[in-house]
């Protein structure tokens, strides 16, 4: 399993495909216990808080997934909507890092074409991070290549350079990197 070459200290943009008109946005922890927010697909504007985001190592294959907007302790996860159509009914979103579950470990694999897929330690190998033609982002079992909403790129947007995103604190030890 091969992961792409990201910096730690650089934000990056998030875009499916060969296109970065569109890429990731991550809000704050908006809910009213501060715990979760939102992940969706918008027009690229870089220099918003919402579409910064954090590549963090936990491990030599495993990442977590953060953006400047949520801060230093909201990550994407995933959970369960009984409305999503998409079989499996699950869903990304932000959560903050003490309620968070094993959703939030992330795992690339390369299509070979300088684009990736993203699966997670909840949902497995099975499920793949998957815009719809709806625009709405689900996990999806549908992985037999090619499928496009599943080409995850990432474009460099500027250095972090700042503390609170030199570590990551979740259910387990924290994890610090030089």
């Amino acid at each position: 399993m091969s992961s792409p070459d990201l910096d730690t200290n650089q934000w990056y943009y998030i875009y499916v495909g060969n296109s970065d008109t569109n890429a990731l946005w991550g809000t704050n922890l908006y809910d009213s216990q501060g715990t979760s927010g939102a992940i969706f697909l918008n027009s690229t504007q870089t220099s918003l808080n919402t579409m910064r985001w954090q590549i963090y190592p936990i491990n030599s294959t495993t990442y977590v997934i953060r953006s400047k907007e949520g801060g230093a302790n909201a990550f994407v996860g995933t959970h369960y909507v009984p409305a999503e159509e998409t079989e499996g009914k699950t869903r990304p979103r932000m959560i903050r890092g003490d309620v968070a579950d094993d959703s939030i470990f992330w795992q690339f694999s390369a299509w070979g074409d300088d684009t990736w897929w993203l699966t997670n330690a909840k949902n497995g190998s099975d499920w793949h991070l998957n815009l719809k033609a709806n625009g709405l982002l689900t996990m999806s079992n549908n992985i037999s290549a090619p499928q496009n909403g599943q080409r995850w790129s990432f474009g460099s947007i500027a250095e972090i350079d700042d503390k609170a995103y030199s570590s990551v604190a979740v259910r387990s030890p924290v994890v610090q990197r030089g």
